[in-house]
Formats: C-alpha cells, sequence, structure tokens
C-alpha cells in the first residue's frame, strides 16, 4: 500500500471532514455565532481566524475555540500544529473541560472525529506515525462494528502502512473490509497491503470483488496490473496498465501507470 498512491485520498478525506465538522459542532454551541463566524473566516483569512481562535481559548472558549483555531492552522498548511490543537480539542473534550459551550455533553461519536482529525493532519504533514495513536483513540469512541469505526480502521492502516507497518495495516483491513465488505477503497486498500505482504490470493479476490463493484476506477486496475506483475505476467500488466490510462485520462493515476509502462519494457526479455 504504497503512500503515494493514497495520498489524494487521504487530502480529499481530511479536507472533507475538517469542512464538515464545524456543522456538526455548531448545531451544539449555544453560543453558535462567535463559533459559525470564526469557522467562517478561516475560509475567508485563516490567519484572522486563528487569531480570533487564541483569543477565544484565553477567555474560556474550550473545545469549540481550539477547533477553529486547529482548522485554521490547516487551512494554512501548518498540519502538524493542527493536529497537535485538534488533539488539545479531543483531550478536553474527553475529559469534560469545555464542554459548557456545548449545551450538552459532548457525544463519543463527535470525540471520535476530533481524534480522527487529529490523525488526518498528522498524515498530511507527513507525520503517520504520529497519526497511528489518534485513530486508535477515536475507534475506542466508536461501536467496535460501526461503519464509522471501518472508516477510522482504513485510515488508522494508512497511516501504519506509510509508516512501515504493512502487517498491521492488513490487519486493520481485514477487519474494516469484514465491516463494510462491499467498500470499494477499502477493498482496494487490502488488495495492496495483500500483495505487499505477499498473500496473492487474498489479493486477487479483492480486485476480482472490486471489478465486480466499479470497474470503471483506474486504481483498481493499476493494482490489478501490480498482481499481475508480482505473478510475473507482463501482457497482462501491460493491458491492465493500459486501461487504467484510458479510464483515468490524464488523472493522478496516468503518471504512475506510465512509470510502470516503461518498468515493464526495460525489464530483460520483454
Amino acid at each position: 500500500m504504497a503512500p503515494h498512491l493514497s495520498a489524494k485520498q487521504v487530502v480529499m478525506r481530511a479536507l472533507a471532514l475538517l469542512l464538515l465538522a464545524p456543522v456538526l459542532l455548531a448545531a451544539r454551541l449555544p453560543d453558535h455565532q462567535r463559533y459559525e463566524d470564526c469557522t467562517a473566516l478561516v475560509r475567508q483569512n485563516a490567519a484572522a481566524a486563528f487569531s480570533e481562535g487564541l483569543d477565544w481559548v484565553d477567555k474560556g472558549g474550550g473545545v469549540a475555540a481550539r477547533h477553529c483555531s486547529a482548522l485554521a492552522l490547516s487551512a494554512m498548511g501548518k498540519h502538524e500544529a493542527a493536529a497537535e490543537l485538534m488533539l488539545e480539542a479531543a483531550n478536553a473534550a474527553a475529559d469534560g473541560k469545555g464542554v459548557q459551550l456545548l449545551g450538552m455533553e459532548m457525544t463519543p461519536q463527535l470525540r471520535a472525529q476530533l481524534y480522527a482529525q487529529a490523525g488526518h493532519s498528522f498524515i498530511l504533514a507527513d507525520k503517520p506515525s504520529a497519526a497511528i495513536a489518534p485513530f486508535s483513540d477515536a475507534l475506542e469512541h466508536l461501536p467496535i462494528a460501526s461503519p464509522a469505526a471501518a472508516d477510522v480502521m482504513a485510515d488508522r492502516a494508512r497511516a501504519l502502512a506509510m509508516s512501515g507497518n504493512l502487517e498491521g495495516a492488513f490487519a486493520d483491513l481485514t477487519v474494516a473490509v469484514g465491516i463494510m465488505p462491499d467498500d470499494p477503497d477499502i477493498l482496494l486498500l487490502r488488495a495492496s497491503a495483500a500483495r505487499q505482504t505477499d498473500r496473492l490470493t487474498i489479493a486477487r479476490q479483492d480486485v476480482a470483488r472490486l471489478a465486480d463493484l466499479r470497474p470503471d476506477m483506474p486504481a483498481l486496475w493499476m493494482e490489478k496490473a501490480k498482481i499481475a506483475m508480482a505473478d510475473d505476467e507482463p501482457t497482462p500488466a501491460r493491458k491492465h496498465l493500459q486501461r487504467a490510462i484510458e479510464l483515468d485520462d490524464g488523472g493522478p493515476v496516468t503518471q504512475a501507470a506510465r512509470y510502470l509502462l516503461e518498468e515493464l519494457m526495460l525489464r530483460p526479455g520483454r
């Protein structure tokens, strides 16, 4: 499960969560307007929003103030600092600090989301090892067999793989597949982890299932090509790569597929 292949997925998932979280939290804040103003300012002037958030922290803004400040740091590309501040918000929520601003006790699901956002920010900061613990903390606040838990396991698997622990990544993804057997992203990730840990039978099964679900997915054909290369079958590998390029139409998979095609051409006797 090579890090460069899942980077776009990680970024998009993290940004989606960062945009979604203010809506979820704002609905629970008595001081709605200040929180909404702060998060709106993130999109207009992140530096000003960070200053506003810090001022609010100093005045007892608690979880909400830290969360807005972290969003501002992320918007400025300061992902490691954003992760640390998101962890502060998550820990404050878990300890009951600053919860008076929420109008009610923060739910386990929202605590989990804060921890997961910290993990995403560490990945964006190229600190995957630091992301593992926040994702684990998030899982402690989620029902073990829930779709939300499967998503977090997949995220932790990315962090584990990027940290060089492919066995751990495969284990997490196997649990996630058990919960969500038809999730294309999770199937693709496990196929990659299975291939890289010499579990080619499982890798083939996962891409076969994925081909039934999403035959138009360029990354599927990239993974099929890599499995064919692992089986020393260059002819189907080339066909799969060409299909990936065709489906991707100049997107992010195209460059990697062309690189592998060149590699195949350079192999002796090919």
